[in-house]
């Protein structure tokens, strides 16, 4: 019975050696697939809080953007404004040429007719100037003829 029980443990031994292996590969096996399985774990976290930074970049970003284009829409409304001004201003500035060239013809015109008038009273005053030197030879060479006859009427 020794001998049986000897063959017995044996065979006990062996199965439970190859229970052992089985056991050990299975372990084996499910520790490489956990230890794989947490590898794609820690790169999918790390590609997560990559996304994260990403996501986190691009909203400070739109923020930014927003607060840019509200900035550019400000400016673009003050612009717009100031235009509409310049244009008015313009406008008021060409309706005042349009008023200056208007004075500006009437005063040419004024200034030609001023300038016919002198000339004319020029020629007037040319013309009196004229007769007064007449009048004045003639009063001059009556004062001689009367010096004359006066001193002839003493001479007598």
């Amino acid at each position: 019975m020794n001998r049986f029980l000897n063959s017995l443990n044996l065979v006990g031994v062996c199965a439970l050696a190859l229970l052992c292996v089985v056991q050990w590969r299975v372990n084996r096996r499910l520790n490489l697939e956990w230890n794989r399985q947490e590898q794609i774990r820690l790169e999918q976290a790390a590609a997560h809080e990559e996304q994260a930074g990403i996501i986190a970049g691009q909203a400070a970003d739109l923020a930014a953007l927003r607060a840019h284009l509200e900035r550019v829409t400000g400016e673009f409304e003050q612009t717009a404004a100031r235009l509409a001004a310049a244009d008015e201003e313009l406008r008021q500035a060409v309706e005042a040429r349009d008023q200056l060239k208007a004075s500006v013809s009437n005063w040419a015109a004024a200034v030609t007719v001023r300038d016919d008038r002198l000339r004319q009273a020029a020629s007037q005053l040319q013309t009196v100037i004229a007769e007064r030197n007449e009048a004045v030879r003639r009063h001059n060479d009556l004062t001689e003829r009367y010096n004359t006859l006066v001193k002839q009427i003493e001479a007598q």
